[in-house]
Order: C-alpha cells, then sequence, then structure tokens
C-alpha cells in the first residue's frame, strides 16, 4: 500500500510538509487445517461419506488437487474441496493432497494424510445344512465360499470336530463318498490372510441317505390270464424323499402298465415269460434299476385225469395209464408227491403209470405236475389192484 502523509506547524503562517510512504502487508501463511488421520472405514459398511478440506491463510479462492506424485485410494476421488467415494479395497492409505492460493504468485501447499481401510468381516456364506447325499449316487462335492477379510482363504476342519467317513477336505472342496448314513454336524473354518489373521468358524450338518434299492423280488408273482387284472405294488427303500418309478428298457406283457407310484396293474393277455429292466429314481435324482421277470399263464395248471383211475387185475400184461394235464405254461414234468403206489408201479417224468403190477389191494397217492415256469399242480388218485 502506498500513501501520503503531512505535517503542518504552528508558526503564523503555518507550514506544511508532505511525504509519500510504502506498507507491505503480506498474507498469512497459508496452511491446511483437517486433521492428517482421516476417519476409519470398514469394508462392506456403506458409503464413506466425504471430508471436506479447509485451508486458512493465503488468499482465497483456494484450489485443491491430488499432489503429483500420489494417489488416491481405489475409490475415492476428490471434487473442489471435498474428499468423498466408497474404497473399494482394504489397507494402510497414505496420499498428498494440496491447496493453491490466489495470490500472485500463487502459494502452493500440500499435506499428507493417512486413511485406514478394514476388512469387512470374515463371514463363512455356504449354507448349512448342506446338499444331501445318498450312499452308491457318485462321489458327493460342495465348494465352500466365504467373504470379508481378505484372500485368499485357507479352509480346514476345526480341531475340535471331524467329518464324516468318507470326506475330506482340500482348497475349498469339501468331496469324497461317504460311506455310513446318518445326520452329521461338524465344524469347518476359515482362515484369511491378513496380518494378524483372521479365522472364523460354522457348523454344518450334512444327511447321508442308506443306498437306494428295490426291495421288490423277481420273478414277479406270476398271472394267470382271466377277466381280473394283474396287480402288484413295487417297493423301495433308502435314498431322499419319494420315489419315482418308470420302464428302463425291455417289454411287459401286453396289457400291463407300471405307474409313476411303482404300481404294475392292468389286463394282462398274452402267455410267456417277460422280461424287463424298471427304475425308481428318489427326490435327490438318484437311480437303481432292477431286472424283473414275470410269467404269464394262459390258463390255471390242472390235472385232467380222473382221480378213480381204472381198476387192474393182476396178469402178465403190464399196466399202463397215462396221465394228462391241461393249462399252465411249456411242458410238464410228473413226480410222485406223497403215499405208495401198488407194488411193480413206475411213474416216468412224462407221466405214464406203468410196471408188472403186483399185490392186490387198494391204493391211494398224490401225484404233482409242474410246469415250464414251475407252477405247480397235484391230485390224489385211487387205485384198486384185484
Amino acid at each position: 500500500f502506498t500513501f501520503s502523509l503531512q505535517v503542518t506547524d504552528t508558526q503564523v503562517p503555518a507550514v506544511t510538509t508532505v511525504k509519500s510512504f510504502t506498507l507491505v502487508v503480506s498474507p498469512a501463511p497459508l496452511v491446511i487445517s483437517n486433521s492428517g488421520t482421516l476417519a476409519p472405514y470398514t469394508l462392506g459398511g456403506g458409503t464413506y461419506g466425504s471430508t471436506t478440506l479447509t485451508a486458512t491463510g493465503g488468499i482465497a479462492p483456494y484450489t485443491w488437487a491430488v499432489a503429483p506424485a500420489s494417489t488416491l485410494p481405489a475409490g475415492l476421488s476428490l471434487t473442489g474441496n471435498v474428499l468423498s467415494g466408497t474404497p473399494t479395497a482394504p489397507g494402510t492409505f497414505t496420499f498428498s493432497l494440496q491447496v493453491t492460493d490466489s495470490q500472485i504468485p500463487a502459494v502452493t501447499v500440500s499435506k499428507s494424510f493417512t486413511l485406514v481401510v478394514t476388512p469387512a468381516a470374515l463371514v463363512i456364506s455356504t449354507t448349512s445344512p448342506l446338499s444331501p447325499y445318498t450312499i452308491g449316487n457318485g462321489s458327493y462335492s460342495v465348494n465352500l465360499a466365504a467373504t470379508g477379510g481378505i484372500a485368499p482363504y485357507t479352509w480346514s476342519v476345526d480341531p475340535a470336530s471331524s467329518l464324516p467317513v468318507g470326506l475330506g477336505i482340500s482348497g475349498n472342496v469339501l468331496s469324497g463318498n461317504p460311506t455310513t448314513a446318518g445326520t452329521y454336524t461338524f465344524n469347518l473354518q476359515v482362515t484369511d490372510s491378513q496380518v494378524p489373521a483372521v479365522t472364523t468358524v460354522k457348523a454344518f450338518t450334512l444327511v447321508v441317505s442308506p443306498a437306494l434299492i428295490i426291495n421288490t423280488s423277481s420273478p414277479l408273482p406270476s398271472y394267470t390270464v382271466s377277466p381280473s387284472q394283474y396287480y402288484t405294488q413295487l417297493s423301495a427303500s433308502g435314498g431322499v424323499g419319494s420315489y419315482t418309478w418308470s420302464l428302463q428298457s425291455g417289454s411287459m406283457p401286453p396289457g400291463m402298465f407300471l405307474t409313476a407310484a411303482g404300481q404294475l396293474w392292468g389286463p394282462v393277455t398274452g402267455s410267456g415269460t417277460y422280461t424287463f429292466t424298471i427304475q425308481v429314481t428318489d427326490s435327490q435324482s438318484t437311480i437303481t434299476s432292477k431286472v424283473f421277470t414275470v410269467n404269464i399263464l394262459s390258463s390255471v395248471l390242472s390235472i385232467t385225469t380222473a382221480s378213480s383211475l381204472p381198476s387192474y387185475t393182476v396178469s402178465v400184461a403190464q399196466y399202463y395209464n397215462q396221465l394228462s394235464a391241461s393249462g399252465g405254461s411249456g411242458s410238464y414234468t410228473w413226480t410222485l408227491l406223497s403215499g405208495t403206489m401198488p407194488p411193480g408201479m413206475s411213474l416216468t417224468a412224462t407221466g405214464q403209470l406203468w410196471g408188472p403190477v403186483t399185490g392186490p389191494g387198494t391204493y391211494t397217492f398224490t401225484i404233482q405236475v409242474t410246469d415250464s415256469l414251475l407252477t405247480t399242480a397235484s391230485q390224489v388218485f385211487t387205485l384198486i389192484v384185484l
């Protein structure tokens, strides 16, 4: 500033003299007034918010910037005098900000700031209970996952816990082939890479179900073609949840149907032996199958020869009578089931009663016939020998 001052004395007449003066007034030193330690932030805790930067001294207005050799933490930005954003990575970050005033020549000062970004809490995100497993349904495998902390993670079984027999953990994969059915509870733990490391533990439940098996035996009950319908309920055990039945391969007898509930039924026609494969699937898509055989008879097997055989008089001529049967399936095989035939009489497998019979009397015995499907019929016979 330049200005003039004058002085006047007291003589008469008075005398006045003037002199020019110069005064230099300098601004206060330019200073950034914010603390160098910023408020800490925990990842996952929402928006970091903002910090309004302030300065004193110099000549306003001020211009703010990141110092040339410095970098802000990822997720933060500087707009005007406001530092804002949401940090995306954990760590302790040190960076410099600078402010420039408006005097000529301009004055610039910088200040170092520190921001501590804490990792989010380490959490095991895999849910419990784990997916169930059925014994025999291939290999079991679950990928374990965690959030927070600092990756990479290290997975292990809690020392105070143990896995079901047949399971193991490698990396973040829980896998294997459990061998014993039951409901298992065990603890898994994960450790992150921060210093010092943080470990968190979570309890898991795994249901191991018995192997899925079809209990119904083969061959299925035989059936004789008649007005009544064929019916058999198939059964299974093990696995998980409800069962769904279906024909896997082969052909069932004409007129036979299989429901999803495992019912074999229908007005079956066409005699013969049929072989087909049926499968059952549980609610976890485990599948097992079994080959079945069913025998369909054209009619009921019966012996048609009268129970009172023709009488025989002991003589030189041998006794002979051909037994007969009907129904059943295929060829017949004849056998003596009980009782005693007359001395000298034999029964062939083809149903011939013959021989040089001796010993008068009345004889009662039971003969059985078996068809090719092992269906049997029997009848009591009486023979009078004179």
